[in-house]
């Protein structure tokens, strides 16, 4: 085993027209002997190895008195670490089976500003969250000088149907209400929340538009905006109701005149399942097609069963769209107070004409008594020549009859 070759480390800048100018000195072998020759059995990736302003070719034996004439041309925008190897040769014959490494450090310049690249179209159905949106964004993100991470995140404009949070480098979450300026961490956490309607119509789709510049390490910003393009889908819209409805009913009976059918969907078809719930809602059937409601048993004003004792019923209905959206009108139902079984007797009576007198209605008979008896006339061939007292139950003619 001859002498071998030792490994070169050298730098250049970025962007360096001149490149990397070779010395001979910087070709040795490990006794220090003269090297007579070598070899190039790898090429840089990320740059062009010249000899005398001309590209070497792989496999291409260099004599040693060309040695100051090679040189090593990175490519433009490129900062790192580049490698290639060559073997060496001391008697022109024999060349290293192990090559030396040759690593060129491209120093970066820090002069180029980063870029956004395309970030693919954002899809949220209406009312919900796009959670995937920072990510994107923050994946935008390249720049030439790969020792510039990205460092803040501009945003231009928030969107207008829906809105922008993040979480912030405190912990909270902020909405945007307009332009604002974050960290790339806090870019990161950024979200989409679509508002619960899109304002297009049933099935159909919009799409929403902010845009972004993005801000590396070294200060320098995007020279072209990045743009998101949110497709807001069309969701399942929650039944509609109105907030609150009232019923009076009387007493000693079950059915409530309800309104079949109380609520609409915009999905169509759509099928609402009707359910109640509540303070009072055992007391009460609901029909889970229609919504109308029906007391299980008929109400005693008396007796009232609400929880309040007030005779005024509360309940909740609520329907269910076939997506498990709902929606809940507050329900009152108050009892009336009604009398049961209340009757008088009928009466034939004789009178002698020139008097207005005619008879005093026998007593009534009220089984659920609620106050005071009035009276009425109630109609009759003849009734336009009589009169009543509501409170005593005299009935008088108008006039004296003439016989």
């Amino acid at each position: 085993v001859g002498p071998q070759g030792v490994d070169i480390a050298k730098q250049v800048a970025e962007d360096s027209v001149a490149g990397y100018g070779f010395l001979a000195s910087d070709f040795t072998v490990s006794d220090a002997s003269a090297v007579d020759s070598m070899q190039v059995t790898s090429l840089p990736a990320n740059g062009t190895l010249e000899l005398s302003s001309v590209a070497v070719a792989l496999n291409q034996i260099i004599d040693s008195d060309d040695f100051g004439n090679l040189a090593y041309i990175p490519d433009a925008d490129f900062d790192g670490v580049e490698t290639f190897t060559i073997a060496m040769s001391t008697d022109g014959t024999d060349y290293d089976s192990t090559p030396s490494n040759v690593q060129i450090t491209v120093l970066a310049s820090d002069d180029d500003a980063p870029s956004v690249a395309a970030v693919p179209t954002v899809a949220v159905v209406e009312g919900a969250t796009a959670s995937n949106l920072g990510s994107l964004i923050v994946a935008s993100y390249t720049d030439p000088d790969t020792n510039d991470t990205l460092d803040q995140v501009l945003i231009n404009a928030v969107p207008t149907m829906g809105t922008l949070s993040y979480t912030s480098g405190a912990g909270g979450v902020i909405t945007l209400a307009g332009a604002a300026t974050i960290s790339a961490a806090e870019a990161a956490t950024l979200v989409f929340t679509a508002d619960a309607d899109n304002g297009a119509g049933e099935s159909a789709a919009t799409t929403d538009t902010f845009t972004f510049d993005l801000v590396d390490s070294s200060g320098l910003t995007s020279a072209t905006a990045g743009t998101v393009n949110i497709q807001i889908n069309d969701g399942n819209d929650a039944p509609v109701m109105a907030a609150t409805d009232s019923y009076s009913v009387n007493e000693n009976v079950t059915a409530i005149d309800a309104v079949v059918n109380p609520a609409t969907d915009n999905e169509t078809p759509d099928t609402l399942v009707y359910s109640i719930t509540g303070t009072d809602a055992a007391l009460f059937n609901v029909d889970a097609a229609n919504g109308d409601l029906s007391f299980k048993a008929a109400p005693d004003y008396e007796d009232a069963k609400d929880s309040n004792k007030d005779n005024i019923y509360r309940l909740n209905l609520v329907a269910t769209d076939d997506g498990g959206e709902t929606a809940k009108q507050a329900v009152d139902v108050e009892v009336n107070d009604e009398s049961s079984n209340l009757a008088i007797s009928a009466a034939t009576v004789s009178v002698d004409e020139g008097t207005t007198f005619a008879l005093t209605v026998g007593a009534a008979t009220n089984n659920d008594p609620i106050g005071d008896v009035t009276y009425s006339i109630a109609g009759g061939a003849d009734s336009a020549l009589f009169t009543i007292d509501d409170e005593t139950g005299v009935l008088s003619f108008i006039s004296a009859p003439d016989f």
